[in-house]
């Protein structure tokens, strides 16, 4: 039913139904043989006002909307400035939402090829709409069919798959508002297969994207499949589906819910629903083709029209717009009565133009863009969801500002529906059930986060978690068990500092356990090591190392990450500390009080984050006062970093305005008083709280004994002290025997409460066993008796997947401790650790197997372990066990 103005327009191709001015009002955007325009609401004078238009070139008939660029709005200033900080202030995080609006570009395109419209309406009238094509890179097209925005590297930003007379191209977005060429690393389909059609889905539950596309020849129908790291291979589905190879528009369902994507495609030979099963991820297989229409169409849409929670279908033909009411794996039949009468437009959308929770039909005709609105389908019940890639108040850069290419499933009741976010408001019909069990996003980083009972209208925000970091510890301290740390910090598997650049590995670390950390449980020292995040880890020895020392003497490690040069091992004896005169960021901000113990008060010099684990440069100056020409100066940091991941490394590499970060250097003043910088790299402290070690001895000139410690690393630093000459002092050691190492499922433990400034930490003894994260490839440990795996560096590892535990217990000790000393231990690991990142070197499988005489990672890529008869005995005996593939997917359709 037609109950709103009509908007004036004439000769309208294309059109899109969408809020482009953040007031929760429908919007709309057209495009016609001369000019792109730009309606918003009036509600007052209940009317469209013109809020923009350009002139635009002859052959330009169809266009898409996206968040392409980081600086498309004054609204969000991203790039290269900070993020503002985190204030728990409603006032404060309402103006950091609003900030976060972001306005979407228009991508027109047609027979003369394609133009990239800058949309901004918070500038003057003229500057509303720009066309800033040439600045692109993206030049050359003709007789463009299709463009797709889709993030095909998985590294935070909308990148562009178009379709053109020149064939499928694939354009990087280089986040600077250019885009580069990168269709040559792909395997491509010949370039006289135009594609009318293209739908970005992870068609085969393997997380990364990849893009189902056909066009009007026969035998068209294919799947781009993303081979990551950028690449794409195509594979045709005409073998798969012969009755309908070749579609002029395509749309998804999960008509059944068997956790499987089924296509609705139209064309010439009219309508139908092509089935699917998919049995492991990487596996699709056909199952049905049941054809519903005979009518030819050119443009189909998958809706809820009558929010009975089956989704609908409407299509546009020569004979005009089609209503088709789904009914789950029947497929679809037509609706009856849900037009008032024929209706022939030259374009459609649907949104909720009332706002009343049902789906409203958007019809360019001669008379202009008419709406006919739904009327009686808000008796079933509904939900909108908008899902926000990037938090106001902690932006990270992980995902794309709408999440689009995101997935969505919906539990209620009895129903289970998918949904691929393409804008960004999800309707979702509910049928009879007032409100959903739950909703789980999975964010195109590969990150899924659950939200229970969602509220109507709900905005999620991406949780700031880490997807991939390291193994955890928990220690038995006398009642429970509670968390220590993260593992393997040092010890990255195919991590990519830069684009093409793997970051250095260094496999052993030396963590120091305090005494009070570790009790005694049944007479032994009972630890557990547990995989929660989205990775794999290998451990090649797991080494617990008694040391007993006098009780007024501190001990310390070397807890950093660096090379060997600058992280060897060594027990630090300290019975002086000395703490800073002064501790001054380049603010001027005092952090003395923050510094003068570990207390979990933190000195923050930067006031907000680029990215995540990229802040502004800062450093934070500390003055050690007047000392009396020692002839060793040790200073000792704690801290914590919130790290990048590859995909964020890969963001910053293509990014000309960006630089990765730098890590912390050391500056001191010269015999003028100019800072200069004189140790380039002194390491970090790896993930969660810990302490590192710093050679000053030769740093200083003269008896000035101030230093800069200068970084563009998100890291947080508790404590500051330094020693000075420090005497030796007696210390024993004793290696302890590993009695047992059984390896388990455990599940995930659940995360601590934290302040902005605080790491993450977990409650072991709050566990859920359901899984949390897609499943990698790959053969992993077998469960039991893994002891004989870790008491020796062999190369024979121990490999645990999510969820999977190790519990491990040592001998205590026979000889008693002397008076007067106390007992802490040093954990030593021999390992590594893989994030299943989606630009992680062979991020989604365990293999190939590191190896500790590997003299970097590339002799693990280039020359991966041969075959001999100690180790193919055993892989035989103790890497048998596989993730179970579907699980993860079928968890909540189950």
């Amino acid at each position: 039913e037609a109950k709103w103005p009509a908007i004036e327009a004439s000769g309208v191709t294309d059109l899109r139904a969408i809020d482009v001015n953040f007031d929760n009002a429908v919007d709309v955007v057209s495009i016609d043989p001369k000019r792109l325009r730009i309606h918003t609401r009036d509600e007052a004078a209940a009317a469209w006002a013109l809020a923009a238009e350009t002139e635009l070139p002859e052959g330009l008939d169809q266009f898409v909307m996206a968040d392409l660029f980081m600086v498309d709005s004054t609204r969000r200033p991203m790039t290269p400035t900070v993020s503002a900080a985190r204030d728990e202030d409603a006032a404060a995080a309402a103006e950091a939402a609003r900030r976060f609006d972001t306005y979407q570009s228009v991508i027109a395109f047609g027979p003369s090829g394609l133009r990239l419209i800058r949309v901004d309406l918070d500038e003057a009238d003229a500057a509303r709409l720009q066309d800033v094509t040439e600045a692109s890179g993206i030049a050359g097209l003709s007789e463009v069919r299709a463009v797709l925005p889709i993030d095909i590297e998985h590294d935070g930003d909308l990148d562009l798959v178009t379709s053109s007379a020149e064939g499928i191209r694939v354009w990087s977005n280089r986040g600077n508002m250019s885009f580069d060429n990168i269709s040559e690393f792909s395997v491509l389909p010949p370039a006289d297969v135009s594609m009318a059609t293209m739908v970005a889905v992870d068609w085969d539950r393997d997380v990364d994207l990849d893009i189902v596309a056909s066009g009007p020849q026969a035998d068209s129908l294919g799947v781009l499949e993303n081979v990551r790291h950028g690449q794409f291979r195509w594979r045709p589905l005409g073998d798969e589906f012969t009755k309908f190879a070749s579609a002029s528009s395509l749309s998804l369902v999960d008509a059944d819910s068997n956790v499987s994507w089924d296509l609705v495609a139209v064309g010439e030979s009219g309508a139908a629903l092509l089935q699917t099963s998919t049995p492991l991820p990487g596996t699709v297989k056909a199952l049905a083709e049941k054809s519903f229409s005979e009518l030819a169409a050119r443009r189909c849409m998958t809706v809820d029209l009558d929010n009975d929670s089956f989704t609908d279908f409407v299509t546009l033909g020569d004979d005009g717009l089609r209503v088709f009411r789904g009914r789950g794996s029947a497929g679809f039949v037509p609706f009856a009565g849900a037009l008032p009468e024929p209706i022939s437009p030259a374009a459609f959308d649907v949104a909720d133009l009332d706002a009343d929770g049902d789906l409203d039909l958007a019809v360019a005709t001669g008379g202009g863009i008419q709406w006919l609105l739904n009327d009686g389908g808000n008796r079933n019940h509904w939900i909108d969801l908008r899902v926000r890639g990037i938090d106001p108040l902690s932006p990270s850069g992980r995902v794309n500002h709408f999440a689009i290419g995101s997935l969505v499933e919906v539990r209620s009741g009895l129903r289970y529906q998918p949904f691929v976010i393409s804008q960004p408001t999800t309707h979702v019909g509910l049928g009879r059930v007032e409100q959903p069990d739950l909703v789980r996003v999975t964010l195109t980083n590969g990150i899924p986060q659950v939200v229970l009972q969602p509220q109507a209208d709900q905005v999620v925000f991406e949780k700031m978690i880490l997807k991939g970091s390291c193994p955890f510890a928990y220690t038995w301290t006398g009642e429970r068990f509670e968390f220590f740390t993260d593992l393997l910090w040092a010890a990255p598997l195919g991590l990519q500092s830069a684009e093409g650049v793997l970051a250095p590995s260094r496999p052993w670390e030396y963590l120091l356990l305090p005494g009070d950390r570790l009790a005694a449980k049944d007479g032994e020292y009972v630890l557990q090591v547990t995989e929660e995040l989205w990775e794999a880890g290998y451990f090649d020895q797991i080494e617990l190392i008694a040391v007993d020392h006098p009780s007024d003497v501190a001990i310390y490690s070397n807890e950093k990450v660096g090379p060997p040069s600058i992280a060897e091992f060594q027990l630090h004896a300290v019975r002086q500390p000395h703490r800073t005169v002064r501790a001054n960021d380049q603010a001027g901000r005092d952090w003395s009080a923050a510094l003068a113990e570990r207390d979990g008060r933190y000195a923050v010099a930067f006031d907000g984050r680029i990215r995540q684990g990229l802040t502004e440069p800062t450093y934070i100056e500390l003055d050690l006062g007047q000392l009396d020409s020692p002839e060793r100066i040790t200073l000792f940091l704690t801290g914590w970093i919130q790290p990048g991941d590859t995909s964020l490394n890969i963001a910053l590499s293509q990014d000309p305005r960006l630089e990765a970060a730098r890590y912390p250097s050391i500056q001191t003043p010269d015999a003028d008083g100019n800072w200069r910088e004189t140790v380039p790299f002194m390491g970090f402290p790896g993930g969660k709280p810990k302490t590192i070690a710093v050679d000053l001895s030769d740093v200083f000139t003269g008896r000035d004994y101030r230093l800069r410690i200068a970084t563009t690393a998100e890291i947080y630093w508790d404590e500051a002290f330094f020693t000075v000459d420090e005497a030796a002092v007696e210390t024993r050691t004793e290696s302890l025997l590993l009695v047992s190492a059984d390896l388990h499922y455990r599940g995930f433990s659940a995360r601590l409460p934290r302040g902005p400034h605080e790491p993450e930490r977990f409650d072991y003894d709050q566990v859920t066993t359901e899984p949390q994260w897609p499943p990698m490839s790959g053969r992993f440990t077998r469960y039991g008796d893994v002891v004989e795996l870790l008491r020796a560096e062999d190369d024979r590892l121990l490999v645990m997947g999510s969820g999977d535990e190790v519990t491990l217990r040592f001998a205590v000790p026979d000889q008693p401790l002397p008076d007067g000393w106390r007992r802490d231990f040093i954990l030593h690991n021999v390992g590594w650790d893989k994030d299943a990142d989606l630009n992680t070197i062979h991020g989604q499988t365990v293999e190939p197997l590191p190896f500790v005489s590997m003299r970097d990672e590339n002799d693990l890529l280039l020359a991966p372990r041969t075959g001999t008869v100690e180790f193919d005995a055993y892989l035989r005996q103790y890497q048998t066990r596989e993730q179970p593939g579907i699980w993860f997917w079928r968890s909540l359709a189950n």
